[in-house]
């Protein structure tokens, strides 16, 4: 939406981690309308929220921070929260998560689709600096963190999780030298319980799956760029699953990249992992069989 240079522009942050359900946004969203921190009793709908929008002469900015957090009963109102533009052309909607899953907002229809903008994982260097700064009084260290950081980043990339580990080994392990069994050790610990798994994507699932399904049993894990793309296409076409715009499978493949999962070169990518490494990564058997029995050669 482009703002007008005649309204003032406010914003409202809000962290959904703590405001994990539709009655907690509609009443902080409310409350900052009216100024007020008092607990509302009664029931708020989208059309308040619109018409306290109007009252106040101003383009609004509502930032909604770790949406995957949200409870999902409320996934519903997730969806939903992205067509209010549309309804209220004063309101913009900012959403950011680790792991959202476009496909649930695909199936909405909703009248605005949001834009989406994929941002590349932390990387090794980024985690090892980010895990020193924050735990320097902590982990004394050095090869435990370089350890915590490259096989987060390995994995997913993700600094919360990394902390976590580092924090934890710390509890396990003695705070004035966490080694680097302790490191290994919450990390098999965290991730070998099915709770724990690391949750890919569906369509980053689909491109691996098609992936290894191009390969089959060849010697060779090299696939051809334009051939992947439109394999792909035609998985997606016979699951019955929209297929992701050419930017978008791009910035999907590029997180496998950054995963360790493949490698991008000029005209291929190539698979670094093993079969049954890929077959953990996507964890889900009913996908693998179903691309896998799709003839490609036509393609």
């Amino acid at each position: 939406m482009l703002l007008s240079p005649f309204f003032s522009v406010d914003s409202i942050y809000i962290n959904c981690v703590s405001e994990n359900t539709e009655r907690d946004i509609l009443t902080v969203i409310t409350n900052k309308f009216r100024n007020s921190k008092k607990k509302l009793h009664t029931t708020i709908t989208f059309s308040d929220v619109k018409k306290e929008a109007a009252k106040l002469n101003k383009n609004i900015i509502i930032v909604l921070d770790e949406i995957d957090y949200l409870r999902p009963c409320d996934r519903n109102f997730l969806c939903s929260v992205f067509d209010w533009p549309v309804f209220c052309t004063r309101i913009s909607v900012i959403g950011i998560a680790n792991a959202l899953n476009m496909d649930e907002l695909q199936r909405h229809q909703l009248k605005h689709s949001p834009k989406q903008i994929i941002f590349a994982p932390y990387s090794k260097d980024q985690l090892q600096f980010i895990l020193s700064k924050k735990l320097a009084t902590n982990i004394n260290n050095t090869n435990a963190i370089e350890l915590c950081a490259r096989k987060v980043a390995a994995m997913t990339g993700d600094a919360r999780k990394a902390m976590q580990i580092a924090r934890w080994s710390v509890s396990i392990g003695n705070s004035d030298n966490v080694s680097c069994r302790d490191v290994l050790g919450t990390i098999n610990s965290i991730y070998s319980s099915p709770l724990h798994q690391v949750k890919m994507p569906l369509q980053q699932k689909i491109l691996l799956a098609t992936m290894l399904r191009i390969v089959g049993d060849k010697a060779s894990t090299v696939v051809n760029k334009g051939y992947l793309l439109s394999a792909y296409g035609k998985v997606c076409e016979r699951l019955l699953l929209p297929a992701l715009e050419v930017d978008e499978i791009h910035g999907a493949l590029s997180l496998l990249e950054a995963q360790s999962i493949l490698e991008s070169k000029p005209s291929s990518y190539q698979l670094l992992v093993d079969k049954a490494s890929s077959n953990k990564i996507i964890a889900d058997s009913t996908l693998i069989s179903q691309i896998n029995m799709i003839e490609l050669e036509d393609t």
